[in-house]
Formats: structure tokens, C-alpha cells, sequence
């Protein structure tokens, strides 16, 4: 049977193919159709199997598959067929927009909350799949979308998506940087911290230009080792204290049933913190 490739406003050239009992090791690189530059960070996915890679910077990629079709996806291109995903996200529905009071808190605290619209049974078949993926293959780290497409629904839901615009405008894309951060029970938690620009390692901005979207597919207790923020010091460079136990400012638990996202200031100072349940806790 031969292998069906998937062209989406590229090319891919395509290097060693081998067949062996396990399926095919494929290498190549994906290159703009239009002009040959290498399409940097797309993403490779094996449709149904939901098995796929990121290409490098330089568009390079390696992958095992059975023989099924083969998806390319990059940044902000169109993709024609029904089973992929495509990172760009256009939101026209003003319903689920912010409304002042909620965009002022955001700025004020460097957070906020929204619910999906997604039934429960949803995030339970998320949760499973998630849980088979890091039990089969361990955490695949920015691969957990090609693995686990499903959760794109999530950051295109309505209410995520009209809050995503109301505070970054419209137009904007998914960083390639989607861990699924795995906080076991027994976890001691981390210390105070806030994260870097990948590809973007400028000054702090003043006006922020990236969020982070932290999803719970299950329900998150305090008891679970949620995210937890502090409310208010996106603004600052230092706080008190890195390690927990010394820190003076206030900390605020990131709870909430399955289907919460909450929206947070890249700058925000936050943590894991101790998951003294007997639960997993996922967070996307």
C-alpha cells in the first residue's frame, strides 16, 4: 500500500523511507511550495493514528509510522483535509467576547478563568486518552497535540477562543511550545517562576503579547497539586522569595472542575504546587 502525502501550502521533500515489521522510518523536509524556504516548527501528523513529530527549524523531520496517510501541518497555513488541525484561530462570535470588567482583571491580577462548553463525557475521553499516551510512550512533551488532537476542540471552544481574542485580538496562533504537565501524587511541587520567551527572547513586554491557557481535563482540587499564581506581580522582575515556604506575597490556587482554562499572563509568577492527593493531575 503505498503512503498518500498530504500537501498543505507546501512541499515535502522527502528523504530515506524504510519498511521494516514495525511500519516505516520516514526522514525529510517540509519547504514552502511558493518560494522553497523550509517551513520551520510544522507540524507532522499521521491521520487516525494521531502519531506525528514537529519538523526543526530548518523544516527537517523524522518519523515511525504504519501506513496510514501523512498530514502536514505548519503555522498559520489551511489545511484541506478533515481530519487535521490547523493552529491559526479566527473568532467572529462577539457573544463570547470579555466585557471590561473582565479584561481589568486580567491586567490587574494577570488571570482569568473561563469554562468550555464541552460536555463532561468529552474531558473524561481526553483524560483517558492522555493517560494512555504517558502509560504507552511516556510524556511526548510539544508532540501531546499530534498525539491527542482532540484537545484542539478545547482552545477552539467559544469561550476560550472569545476570551483568547478579547485580550490578544484576532489573527493570533498556537506557540508550538503544548507540554502536558504530568504533577503525580506525592509531588513536592516547584518553586516560584516565570517562563521564557521561546523563539522571542526580548525584554518583558510592557503590553503583553503572549498568554498562557492552562486546561484541566479532570477535576482539580486543591488537595491535586493545581498551577498556582501570584495575583498581581506579572508587573514585577523579583519577588521575595523563589522557594515557597519563604515567599511573602499571596498565592492563589488555579482549581476548578474538568473543562477549566485558565487564562494567564506569560509573565505571571507560578508554580506546580504539592499534589498530597492520591490523584494525577494533567494540565495542558
Amino acid at each position: 500500500m503505498p503512503v498518500r502525502l498530504a500537501l498543505i501550502m507546501g512541499c515535502i521533500i522527502l528523504g530515506a523511507a524504510h519498511a521494516t515489521a514495525r511500519g516505516i522510518s520516514l526522514q525529510g523536509r517540509v519547504v514552502s511550495a511558493s518560494t522553497g524556504a523550509p517551513l520551520s516548527l510544522a507540524s507532522v501528523q499521521v491521520v487516525d493514528v494521531f502519531t506525528g513529530t514537529i519538523a526543526n527549524d530548518d523544516g527537517y523531520f523524522a518519523l515511525r509510522f504504519r501506513l496510514e496517510p501523512l498530514v502536514f501541518v505548519a503555522l498559520g497555513a489551511n489545511p484541506q483535509s478533515p481530519h487535521t488541525h490547523h493552529e491559526q484561530v479566527h473568532m467572529s462570535n462577539a457573544d463570547f467576547a470579555l466585557d471590561a470588567a473582565a479584561r481589568a482583571q486580567f491586567v490587574r491580577d494577570g488571570h482569568i478563568v473561563v469554562r468550555t462548553g464541552l460536555p463532561r463525557e468529552f474531558h473524561e475521553a481526553t483524560c483517558n486518552r492522555i493517560e494512555t499516551v504517558f502509560e504507552r510512550d511516556g510524556n511526548e512533551g510539544n508532540n501531546i497535540l499530534p498525539r491527542v488532537p482532540e484537545l484542539q476542540q478545547v482552545y477552539n471552544d467559544p469561550a476560550v477562543a472569545g476570551a483568547l481574542q478579547s485580550l490578544l485580538g484576532p489573527g493570533y496562533i498556537m506557540n508550538p511550545h503544548r507540554h502536558c504537565h504530568l504533577n503525580p501524587p506525592g509531588s513536592k511541587g516547584q518553586t516560584w517562576h516565570k517562563d521564557c520567551y521561546v523563539y522571542d527572547h526580548n525584554l518583558r513586554h510592557p503590553r503583553f503579547h503572549w498568554v498562557l491557557a492552562f486546561y484541566y481535563p479532570q477535576d482539580t482540587t486543591a488537595a491535586m497539586g493545581p498551577t498556582g499564581v501570584m495575583p498581581g506581580q506579572h508587573w514585577y522582575r523579583t519577588i521575595s522569595d523563589a522557594d515557597p515556604a519563604q515567599a511573602t506575597e499571596r498565592e492563589q490556587a488555579l482549581v476548578g472542575a474538568a473543562g477549566t482554562v485558565s487564562i494567564v499572563h506569560f509573565d505571571a509568577w507560578h508554580r506546580a504546587t504539592p499534589n498530597s492527593s492520591e490523584r494525577k493531575r494533567y494540565m495542558l
